[in-house]
């Protein structure tokens, strides 16, 4: 812990810049090169920590792999009411700072809950995240653990140049963002540290609470009621009693909901489902495509949850049809990256995706498949680059977000040129999650040089290049070119940020 005077010398008057793309995503972080350690360390968490991704179109659901004060998740959005207001879970995690941002080495635990209120002017309003991961790789002690509780609320706005920058570049320097479990017991006894002495009593008041304010009772309280789900699994049943009250709103419905998704352990996915099932769940037609989302964060969806979720698509039409297929595709992905057998559920996406009809539908249909993230889908999503809506085509390249393969990316290239200026911005930002090899490199070196490329993608590409493990001599050539084309002042600025000198 620093004395005041420690802590005024390292965070007194000084200063950290986040460029981030029009959807908040961050791309760089830039900090005085002569920043003290501590500075650093601290804002590389807390900027990942409120940052917040916006959907590409009017959606009520929208997922994104994005930076975390841990590492790298894939993190679902599901707007609730106000479409100012938006839950926020993590799904998974593709890698994590504790190794270097590679994947866990071993089985992972986590849990996850999180909601973003923002203001009709795009201001951030409040936030608030409760998460908790545990790697196990079979030694009696876990590998890994580390909890995340985040509360925030505004206190005014002020205004910001970012054209200032550009003046101070000097100044600066660039840093990139980064349930099979052994010792069973050993888990259970942390679990049981962690829930303390709250009961299922406490559960149903939290939720009462919750339903009248919109506000978790207190910090960690997500986390502690969903250990004490996946410590009691029959208390599930009970949850969906509560859902099913009459005397719980539609605040109270959407929690319970989220409490039994994170929890989802079998018990915990069956009281959904007869949730979901029951009279209650249908008595606000206009929420239930979000409940039904829900089941998008379960991580072990067993033979029952897709099956349920495969007769909702198959049996109902509308927003309600789409919805189902979007949690089907999650849950298809998540039984893929375990090595479950997700084959039936992705053919019967792609049998939809063939009948479907409307532009939105088709759109739906694709970001459906591409929750699978089955590389074996890539022709299939080819073919849709020729559809007549630039929506659909945005959703394709979005669509191979998971998928980080060669075939992948000769979709993404071919995508760059296309005439609506949106999916040429969506492919070049797949791209930039992508594995780039030096023949990727120069293909896009070939496309952002030649007279015909679009220089309104030239701030995409920029932010492209700024990625980590770029290779120079050609991340420089097309910064120079963009340079020496772009009449914008800002674009100009960040050329000369990333490239330096």
């Amino acid at each position: 812990m620093l004395d005041q005077a420690e802590a005024e010398r390292t965070f007194g008057e000084r200063e950290a810049f986040v460029e981030v793309t029009d959807r908040g995503e961050i791309t760089t972080v830039w900090f005085e090169k002569n920043a003290p350690p501590t500075f650093r360390s601290v804002m590389e968490t807390v900027i990942p920590a409120i940052a917040v991704v916006a959907p590409e179109s009017n959606d009520a659901m929208w997922s994104a792999e994005e930076p975390t004060p841990l590492g790298k998740a894939e993190t679902f959005y599901v707007a609730d009411g106000s479409p100012l207001t938006a839950r926020r879970n993590r799904a998974s995690y593709s890698g994590l700072r504790a190794f270097a941002m590679a994947p866990a080495p071993g089985t992972t635990d986590l849990t996850s809950d999180g909601s973003v209120q923002l203001s009709e002017a795009g201001h951030l309003e409040a936030l608030t995240t409760e998460e908790s991961i545990t790697v196990k790789d079979g030694d009696p002690d876990p590998r890994f653990t580390a909890s995340l509780n985040v509360s925030l609320r505004k206190k005014h706005v002020t205004k910001f140049d970012a054209h200032a920058i550009a003046f101070t570049k000097g100044r600066f320097e660039e840093v990139k963002p980064g349930e099979v479990l052994s010792g069973e017991q050993l888990t259970r006894k942390m679990w049981q540290d962690m829930v303390g002495e709250m009961t299922l009593s406490d559960v149903e008041h939290g939720i009462a609470s919750y339903a009248m304010s919109g506000l978790s009772p207190q910090e960690g309280w997500m986390t502690r009621a969903v250990l004490l789900l996946r410590l009691n699994p029959a208390y599930a049943a009970r949850l969906s009693d509560l859902f099913q009250d009459p005397g719980t709103n539609a605040n109270g419905r959407a929690f319970i909901c989220d409490m039994l998704a994170s929890a989802g352990n079998p018990e915990a996915q069956a009281a959904m489902r007869d949730a979901l099932s029951s009279d209650a769940g249908r008595v606000d037609p206009e929420r239930y495509p979000g409940l039904l989302q829900r089941f998008s964060f379960v991580k072990a969806p067993t033979p029952e949850t897709m099956a349920f979720l495969d007769s909702v698509m198959s049996t109902s039409s509308g927003v309600d049809r789409l919805a189902a297929a979007h949690s089907l595709g999650a849950a298809a992905g998540h039984l893929r990256s375990t090595g479950g057998d997700y084959a039936p559920y992705n053919a019967k996406l792609l049998d939809n995706l063939k009948n479907a009809g409307s532009p939105d539908e088709r759109r739906a249909m694709v970001g459906s498949i591409g929750n699978v993230g089955a590389s074996e889908n890539i022709p299939v999503l080819a073919e849709m680059t020729k559809d007549d809506s630039s929506e659909v085509r945005r959703a394709v390249a979005r669509a191979m977000r998971k998928v980080d393969a060669p075939e992948a990316r000769d979709v993404l290239f071919d995508m760059i040129g296309d005439s609506d200026l949106g999916v040429g911005e969506a492919a070049l930002a797949t791209l930039g999650d992508q594995t780039l090899g030096k023949e990727d490199l120069e293909r896009l070196e070939s496309s952002v040089t030649s007279a015909g490329f679009n220089p309104a993608l030239d701030q995409q590409v920029v932010s492209l290049l700024s990625g980590e493990g770029r290779d120079e001599a050609a991340r420089n050539r097309m910064l120079d070119a963009i340079l020496a084309r772009t009449s914008d002042a800002r674009t100009a600025a960040r050329v000369r940020m990333v490239r330096g000198g």
